[in-house]
Parts: C-alpha cells; structure tokens; sequence
C-alpha cells in the first residue's frame, strides 16, 4: 500500500483539494484519488476514487468552485479530464485515446470559460486539449513546433486571455525546457527554448508564478560533467529570458530526487532534495532563497 500527491490547491484558510494516486493493499495496481480535505477535520470532506490502473496528475479549481482532475487511465495507456463539483460529485468526464498512449499533465479553466489539458502522447509529441465547460472536444491536436523526449507540456498558467504552457522537447539535438504562449483557440503565439541558457539536455522541474506581474521562475535539472544539477532562470511575461542561476549558484549531485520553487514577497524559495557528491549524508534537503535576479540570498543545509 502506499500514496503519492501530486497536486494541491489552497480552497480557503485550512481548506485543501488534493490529488494524486495510492495502491490499495495487495494491489500491484495505482489507482488516482481526489480528495477536499479541512486541517481542522479528522476525515476529508469528501474523497473520489477512480479505477484501478488510473493516475491523478493534477487538481485545479474552475471559477465557480468545482474541481478540475487531468491524469491518465486504462493500463496508463489514455488520458482523462474531469470536473467534480464541490461536494465530490462527478459531472462529467471526457476521456481522450487518440494516439495509443497520451497522457494530460495539467489542466486550466481559460477566461472564456472553455477547459484546457496538456500532457503529450508515445509519438513523442505534446497533446494540446480544449473542452468545454461541460466536457465536449473543442480540439485535441500537437501543436506543430518541437518534439519531446517523454514528458511533453507539463505547467500550464492563465495570463490575462492567452494560456502559457512550459514544458520539455528535443531541440539543436538536446532536450530543453520551453515555454509557448497560445490564444484561446489554441493558435501558437510565441515560443522560446531554455536549454541554452544551461547545458542542455535538461528536464522541467517546477514553475512558479512570481508577484507584481515579475513573470515566471523556472526550475531544470540537467546533466553536466558527469552530475546532475539544478538551475533556476526567470522568464517575463513576455517570454523573454531576463535571468539565469550561474554555476556557482547550482545544486551539483550524483542524483536529484525532488525540487520545488515556492514564491513569497520579493524572494523565491528552492526547496530540493538531492544525493550530494560525497554521498555524506546520502540524503540531503537544500534550501536556497534568491532574489528576483535569480541570485542566492542565502542557503540552509538539512541533513
């Protein structure tokens, strides 16, 4: 048995949707759960369940207050959006088996209303979704420009009435970090790499929104002499690069298990966990605190 979250949203004070999977005793199969949860309850306020052999892989909440579920099912073989009022009932679900195997890693309500999904599909492409706000394809297609290496578009953020998605292709012969800016009926607008502002080859960790319309911090890991790093750069709302963690800044191990980016005030929080080099301790959580250029305030080590 066992349980892994993928996904949380604060609802209100002490109030918390929460996705991700669990594997019931016995079973050699995960199953995706949903849950609104009270800090101050022993029990959640309600919980669904979906079929054995399913995965939750991100919870997000429409504007009159229902919840929106993306994630894959049958086998891990297709992929699912669906919408959960808020006392866990569900309304409706649209499930998508286009390509054999396809996947949604986030999912959106779109100021118009409509609900967006990405994820990416076993043709090594991303899959880009539009429904309605109750459940009908409006689109299901791969946007033209790049090709992935497994993960496909990733973190998905509203900004005013287009739709930034970031997320990993194979681009100059190495797998980068992107990031596209679509309008509302899916027509790319703009779209920029990452990968040579690091090493390349690197994978997408974590994105954070930062305040006052500063745009948004990116988080990659990446290999590069024979170690695996952590990098940081910001991008602006207009998708344009405007800095970069250099190398002195970089968390270096043999292996990087987790990392994730928290944005409060005018610092950003880095929170990873990592195998560090010397492999003593073999497990170590690093927090770094940096500034909106990216540069570090200050660094805590826990053992």
């Amino acid at each position: 048995a066992g349980l892994s979250l993928k996904s949380m949203v604060n609802v209100s004070n002490g109030v918390y949707l929460v996705g991700g999977n669990y594997r019931p005793f016995g079973s050699t199969a995960d199953q995706g759960i949903v849950a609104m949860i009270s800090t101050g309850a022993l029990s959640p306020l309600w919980v669904k369940t979906f079929e054995p052999y399913s995965r939750v892989l991100a919870v997000k909440r429409a504007s009159n207050g229902d919840c929106l579920v993306s994630g894959l099912y049958a086998n891990y073989y297709d992929a699912f959006v669906c919408r959960i009022d808020q006392n866990g009932n569900v309304l409706w679900r649209t499930n998508i088996a286009t390509f054999l195997l396809e996947w949604f890693n986030d999912v959106v309500e779109s100021p118009d209303g409509n609900i967006w999904a990405c994820g990416g599909a076993n043709n090594q492409k991303e899959l880009l979704a539009i429904f309605t706000a109750s459940g009908a394809i409006v689109s299901v297609r791969q946007p033209p420009s790049g090709d992935i290496t497994g993960a496909g578009m990733q973190k998905m953020f509203v900004d005013g009435s287009s739709i930034v998605i970031f997320g990993q292709e194979f681009y100059n012969s190495t797998e980068q970090v992107s990031v596209r800016r679509f309008d509302l009926s899916g027509g790319e607008m703009s779209h920029l790499t990452l990968g040579s502002n690091l090493m390349g080859n690197e994978s997408l960790c974590d994105v954070s929104v930062l305040p006052a319309g500063g745009g948004y911090a990116v988080l990659t890991q990446y290999y590069y002499n024979s170690q695996y790093h952590l990098g940081v750069l910001r991008v602006s709302n207009t998708l344009a690069l405007v800095a970069a963690s250099s190398k002195a800044y970089r968390i270096s191990g043999n292996s990087l298990f987790s990392g994730k980016l928290i944005a409060n005030g005018a610092n950003l929080y880095l929170f990873a966990t990592y195998n560090p080099v010397n492999l003593s301790p073999a497990n170590t959580v690093m927090i770094k605190v940096l500034s909106s250029n990216m540069s570090v305030v200050s660094t805590i080590a826990l053992a």
